[in-house]
């Protein structure tokens, strides 16, 4: 493995060696070796409780759990004209089978059984003919302005993964003033507090997904207190406090005061 013969080869005058490790990334290479890149000695640095215990499990040490940040200056409440005939859910599109998108699909279906008034949206990479519904309204590789009109034009935010090492999306619909139904992935028990900020299910679940939907949908007062109580509490997360964090932590390391 590449990161193996290289970087752990270098001598120590080439400095301190830190790994930022931001997902268990077994899709990488065979799992002995990915394990053993996080046991090279390294000073490992986590981005959620979830892969810090991973990484302790194995027998590696964590210098460092550093939770994502969330751009205040990009992501933010805006006014968007929404249709009221419409209720419109947000969910991500990857390709990847551990990012949920076929629960999330069969938690809309189920909704759907209920309301007929239901609009999907979805944003991310070019999905395969056939893979998404035809009636999805599909914003290809949104970003900056584009992206934040998107989350402010949703009434619902659906984070349907089954595996994440962190998981930004939630964050940046809180940001938003958007009520958030999400797995309780990743670094999501880090930053989310349930049926306060989120309305939260296990993964591979989507008739969990589904109810919490529902639950939104059917209460309209809770689901502007999850929407103000999610933006209040996410406003503490930025990437000045994470990356002052990570300074910290190579000052520390190299010997430095900082």
């Amino acid at each position: 493995m590449c990161f193996d013969t290289c970087c752990n080869k270098y001598s120590k005058n080439k400095g301190e060696k830190f790994y930022l490790i931001q997902h268990y990334e077994v899709w990488g290479g065979p799992r002995e070796m990915v394990d053993g890149t996080y046991r090279l000695g390294l000073h490992n640095i986590v981005v959620s409780t979830w892969l810090k215990n991973i990484l302790e499990g194995i027998g590696a040490k964590v210098d460092a759990l550093i939770l994502n940040g969330v751009n205040l200056d990009e992501f933010y409440p805006e006014h968007s004209g929404r249709d009221d005939n419409e209720i419109r859910i947000l969910m991500p599109y990857r390709k990847e089978e551990w990012k949920g998108v076929k629960d999330g699909l069969k938690a809309l279906e189920i909704v759907k059984m209920r309301y007929k008034n239901i609009k999907l949206v979805m944003f991310g990479p070019r999905a395969r003919r056939g893979e998404l519904p035809d009636d999805v309204e599909f914003h290809l590789l949104p970003t900056g302005d584009k992206l934040r009109r998107v989350y402010n034009s949703c009434d619902i935010f659906c984070f349907p993964s089954r595996m994440e090492g962190s998981g930004l999306p939630p964050m940046e619909a809180m940001a938003c003033k958007i009520p958030v139904v999400t797995t309780n992935v990743g670094a999501v028990p880090d930053y989310i507090i349930p049926e306060k900020t989120a309305l939260v299910s296990p993964p591979n679940n989507p008739e969990a997904l589904a109810q919490n939907i529902i639950r939104l949908i059917e209460n309209e007062k809770k689901s502007k207190k999850i929407a103000e109580r999610g933006y209040n509490h996410i406003k503490q997360f930025t990437w000045d406090k994470a990356t002052d964090k990570l300074e910290r932590i190579f000052w520390e390391h190299t010997g430095h005061t900082g």
